[in-house]
């Protein structure tokens, strides 16, 4: 009886996964994404290093800094505190100090205390110390903060500002730069008032307008007083005088030196707006004037970011790197002006240059691009179009850098590129022109089928050919599928090092996604034979939306597709309750239906968050990614794929003539629990539960009946 027991169980699960599988019950037309076989991955890069420099200076320099002041510092790294890192100190002599106990040492001693952030990300150093973070990683982005401190004034960073940047492979390093006040107890002062500008530390500041200045002490104007300029380098510029309102100007990094001005008076400057430039911090500073000096800063800026271009083993290659600038659309950002730096901080002959109408720039390695006149909270873009010979060491992405803002602390984002021996290999790369008012919000993948050209004239498709796509250091491998098909985003390159010499490839772009079109019909498909010199196809894609938009419509439904009101529904962009990423927010009505109109293809999640009376809500949010596919409209619903325009399949394409197409989806509750979708998915995984559950009602129920008779005939 009990092999009869594990047979019918057996039968049943059997039965189970067979509805689980047979084609007449899961959708024809669901796919199962392929995913890539990593084959292998290169050698990590070095992590490198991280270096923040303290150092001090004196306003006067008969008066010296004192030597062992601690200064508290904020480290975060790709936008999060980097706590509990431990770093390394070392002196102003380079020597390693050590933290005990009782204090800081340079003798290495047993029951050493390592130095560490706190959970913050917080750390400190004494003046003329160094810290150095290991092995932070190229690519992660910096920001180095400074707390203000008493009787000190930070002047690098200008303005007390953080100091900013991208991780490069060979490692970074900041020094912050403050200027001690001293005390004193002279009858008299000197006041110094200084014109600081936002710009990377070791670069050429360009040429800047005059800065306009009102001084007033004792409440009133401080008229005709003479005045020395003190330039960028510390070294005297020339002279002027107040005039009758007591006003004066200074250039970027230039200051104003007054002598013998008498202590203990109110004093107060103000910086007048100058056009094109935006004040970071206050433009009015009041006080009372102190011996031995009275120290007033200002800082303006006009500086938005910086782009480096290096290679990683520095190599001076003659070679231009083209660059892409769009929005938060990633639309192209044209005319937006930039200044050009060598490798040594000069700056380069010309410009101000500007990006081009597709937001394009060119760099040379070693080269620098400081940009302009952007609006403090712009939302920007850069990424690098893929270069023959070159692949993408930092960022660690080919999107490049996404979704950066302006602020008044200068962001240097870092390209590195490494050439590479592609000898007797095949690459195809992507690239992408945007065309049109709309920008691009979707990252699609490309399809290419690969083919060889046969004796006979004819093609044959090549599977499981293996190709790597390498990027950020890395280098991983997949294969063509069945149909010698293989999938490629934007600015990657795949190649293909296995191929057979002599031999003629043919290239084909294939199911282009919605929105896209092949800039040269021509460059629908590629071929060549392959020598010893290497293949390269670029394959250029158009994207110009021509206002294409869906509306997605949700039918809510009860067990007997009776509609269902009273369930409310709210639409991301994010798969969390992310508000600034909502779409809408829908409540059925009596017909059950809501639409959110308007949609560019892309991915959504769709979160119940209220169902209709005595229904329980949906336990997940639903995943829908609107695409196209073959020509025609599809969506993939929890990752499955759906593309019938019958109605009664519960996720289904409609069609208006005078309207957007349509994607429909029936979401069903159960009073006594949820089904998740309608549709051959959720009903199939329903089955399933169900006749499992009644093979094990089953046998047990089998089993107490067993048991029950032998007590009886006991």
């Amino acid at each position: 009886m009990k092999r009869i027991s594990n047979k019918i169980l057996a039968i049943v699960l059997l039965f189970a996964l067979f509805i689980g599988t047979c084609p007449g019950i899961v959708r024809a037309d669901e796919e199962v994404e392929e995913t890539p076989r990593v084959v292998f991955e290169n050698t990590q890069n070095e992590e490198p290093d991280l270096h923040i420099t303290k150092t001090v200076v004196s306003a006067d320099e008969r008066y010296e800094a004192p030597a062992n002041d601690v200064f508290d510092f904020n480290l975060q790294l790709d936008g999060a505190p980097a706590r509990d890192r431990e770093y390394l100190v070392f002196n102003a002599n380079g020597e390693r100090v050590y933290n005990y106990a009782d204090g800081q040492s340079t003798e290495d001693k047993s029951n050493k205390i390592p130095f560490e952030t706190d959970r913050m990300g917080n750390f400190t150093l004494m003046t003329g110390q160094r810290a150095v973070f290991r092995w932070v990683g190229a690519g992660i982005q910096y920001v180095i903060t400074e707390y203000p401190k008493a009787e000190y004034i930070q002047s690098q960073p200008a303005g007390g500002l953080p100091a900013a940047g991208t991780m490069d492979p060979k490692g970074n390093g900041e020094v912050f730069i403050n200027t001690y006040l001293p005390p004193g107890e002279n009858e008299t002062t000197t006041l110094r008032i200084e014109k600081h500008i936002v710009f990377p530390n070791g670069y050429e500041l360009p040429e800047t307008p005059d800065f306009t200045f009102l001084l007033e002490l004792g409440g009133q104007p401080y008229k005709g007083e003479p005045f020395t300029i003190i330039g960028p380098d510390g070294l005297p510029a020339g002279s002027g005088t107040t005039d009758e309102n007591g006003k004066f100007t200074l250039k970027g990094g230039q200051s104003a030196v007054f002598a013998d001005v008498p202590v203990n008076v109110d004093y107060k400057v103000t910086e007048a707006d100058t056009p094109g430039w935006r004040a970071v911090g206050t433009t009015t500073q009041q006080g009372v004037t102190k011996a031995p000096i009275t120290l007033v800063s200002f800082t303006n800026a006009e500086t938005s970011f910086g782009v480096t271009k290096r290679m990683e083993e520095n190599a001076p290659y003659e070679v231009d790197f083209t660059f892409v600038l769009t929005d938060d659309q990633r639309k192209p950002m044209a005319g937006v002006s930039y200044y050009l730096y060598a490798s040594d901080g000069t700056r380069l002959p010309g410009g101000p240059y500007s990006t081009d109408s597709e937001g394009k720039f060119t760099l040379k390695p070693n080269q620098t691009a400081i940009f302009t006149g952007l609006p403090l909270e712009t939302i920007y873009n850069v990424h690098e179009e893929a270069g023959e010979g070159f692949v993408q060491v930092v960022p660690a992405s080919v999107n490049g850098y996404t979704n950066q803002k302006v602020e008044d602390t200068l962001m240097m984002l870092g390209f590195v590129n490494r050439q590479v021996d592609r000898k007797g290999t095949l690459n195809v790369t992507k690239e992408i022109v945007i065309e049109g008012e709309e920008g691009i919000t979707t990252d699609p993948e490309f399809t290419f089928q690969l083919s060889k050209k046969l004796d006979n004239g004819t093609y044959e498709t090549i599977p499981n050919a293996v190709y790597s796509i390498a990027v950020g250091g890395f280098e991983s491998a997949y294969r063509t599928n069945a149909q010698g098909q293989f999938k490629l985003k934007r600015n990657e390159t795949a190649t293909f090092k296995d191929l057979t010499p002599g031999t003629t490839y043919q290239v084909k772009e294939v199911n282009l996604p919605i929105g896209y079109t092949i800039d040269l019909p021509e460059n629908i498909a590629k071929e060549a034979e392959l020598g010893e010199k290497s293949i390269n196809f670029t394959f250029t894609n158009v994207y110009d939306l021509e206002e294409f938009f869906v509306d997605l419509i949700i039918h809510k439904r009860d067990e007997e597709n009776t509609p269902l009101a009273g369930a409310i529904f709210n639409l991301y962009t994010t798969p969390n309750h992310d508000v600034s990423k909502m779409v809408g927010s829908k409540e059925t009505g009596a017909d059950g239906i809501i639409s959110f109109e308007g949609l560019e293809l892309g991915t959504y999640w769709l979160h119940e968050i209220q169902s209709p009376p005595g229904y329980r809500l949906l336990a997940n949010p639903v995943k829908i990614e609107i695409y196209n596919r073959e020509g025609a409209l599809a969506v993939k619903v929890n990752d499955k794929i759906y593309t019938s325009t019958d109605s009664t399949t519960g996720i289904y394409m409609t069609s208006n003539v005078d309207g957007n197409d349509g994607v429909n989806i029936v979401i069903t509750n159960n009073k006594g629990f949820t089904m998740p979708l309608t549709g051959s998915g959720g009903l199939t995984i329903a089955i399933m539960i169900v006749l499992i559950g009644i093979a094990f009602l089953y046998r047990s129920m089998f089993y107490k009946k067993i048991k029950f008779s032998r007590q009886e005939r006991e």
